[in-house]
C-alpha cells in the first residue's frame, strides 16, 4: 500500500523571485538593436497578407454557394422528415422497420432536396415570399386538420411530408442578407 503513495509536491513560493541576471534598460535596448530582430519583423510587416491567387482560390462560385446553403438545409429537414415518421408510427403503436422507412425516405428526399434547392435560390424575389407564405399557410392548416380529423393510416403517409414541408417553407421563406446565413438556420426555427 505504502509503494503506491505519490511523493507530495511542495508548494512555490509566491514571493517573486529576482531575475538571474539584472540587465539595465539601455543595455537591452543595445541588445535588440545588435540583434536586428526589429528589422526582421517590420520587413514580414511590409509583405502583403494574402495575394490574388489566394484570394480566387478561398472564393466559391455561385452555384457552389447555392448548393452548400441548400444541402446546409437538405440535411436537417430531411432529418426531420425521418423523425417525425418514426414519431408518427409510435404515436399509433406501430413499430417501423427500415424497409418501412426506407420506403419513405427514398422518394421523399430528392424531391424535398430539388424543392429546397429552388426555393432557397429564388428566395429573395418578392413573388416567390408571397407564394412560400401563402403556401405555409396553407400547409400549416392541412397539417392541423389531418392530425385532429383523419384516421392513423392518413396521417401516417401525409401528416409527417406536411409538417417537413411546413418546417422547409418556413426557413426558405425567411429573407436574408447572406447566403450563409442560412447555415444552422434550421436551429434557430426549433426556439
Amino acid at each position: 500500500m505504502g509503494k503506491n503513495k505519490r511523493p507530495s509536491k511542495q508548494k512555490a513560493p509566491t514571493e517573486p523571485q529576482e531575475p538571474l541576471v539584472d540587465i539595465p534598460e539601455m543595455e537591452q535596448w543595445r541588445i535588440i538593436q545588435e540583434s536586428g530582430i526589429l528589422n526582421k519583423i517590420k520587413k514580414d510587416d511590409d509583405k502583403p497578407a494574402s495575394t490574388k491567387e489566394d484570394d480566387e482560390e478561398g472564393k466559391l462560385s455561385p452555384l457552389a454557394e447555392e448548393i452548400f446553403s441548400a444541402i446546409n438545409l437538405i440535411i436537417p429537414i430531411c432529418f426531420v422528415l425521418l423523425m417525425m415518421d418514426i414519431l408518427i408510427h409510435y404515436q399509433y403503436g406501430r413499430h417501423p422497420t427500415y424497409g418501412v422507412l426506407l420506403e419513405r425516405m427514398v422518394p421523399s428526399v430528392p424531391i424535398l432536396s430539388v424543392f429546397i434547392f429552388y426555393t432557397s435560390r429564388y428566395k429573395f424575389t418578392r413573388q416567390m415570399q408571397a407564394f412560400l407564405f401563402v403556401l405555409s399557410l396553407g400547409t400549416g392548416t392541412r397539417l392541423i386538420w389531418l392530425i385532429n380529423t383523419a384516421s392513423w393510416i392518413t396521417n401516417m403517409k401525409q401528416v409527417t411530408l406536411a409538417y417537413d414541408l411546413a418546417v422547409d417553407l418556413r426557413s426558405c421563406s425567411l429573407p436574408n442578407s447572406a447566403p450563409h446565413s442560412q447555415l444552422y438556420g434550421f436551429i434557430a426555427l426549433s426556439n
